[in-house]
């Protein structure tokens, strides 16, 4: 009953009952890779801000998206938080926030697409066809 994994189940199978599966395997699959950082099957005790935290800057090392380890965080968060609130560790969290770098857009916006079009109807001759 000290494992993480016995509380994340009984956190899906309560707090998110109604949510999608793939949802439930993301939180599952964070489990994983936070028990392949701490090398042992995380148990209450590895519920601390060293450990958490290490693992965040284990998974951007490891080349994790922003998002994934964004979304790593926020889940340990909200399961911890159901474990104090049920009273099985002392502390909640307190994990600072975690920053999520946006790509740079691949396409224009619409707004962008307006804009050329403006600037090429302002020219006089044939563009690309035009």
């Amino acid at each position: 009953m000290d494992t993480l994994a016995y509380w994340l189940e009984e956190f899906l199978s309560t707090q998110l009952a109604l949510i999608e599966e793939v949802t439930k395997r993301s939180h599952r699959l964070d489990l994983k890779r936070f028990a392949e950082f701490l090398q042992h099957e995380p148990i209450l005790a590895d519920l601390n801000e060293r450990a958490v935290m290490g693992c965040v800057m284990w998974l951007r090392q490891k080349g994790f998206a922003s998002v994934t380890v964004a979304r790593f965080k926020h889940h340990t968060a909200r399961l911890w938080e159901f474990i104090w609130r049920k009273q099985a560790v002392q502390f909640g969290p307190t994990l600072p926030k975690v920053a999520v770098i946006k790509p740079d857009p691949v396409a224009l916006t619409p707004a962008q697409c307006v804009e050329v079009w403006k600037i090429i109807q302002l020219r006089d001759g044939w563009i690309l066809n035009i």
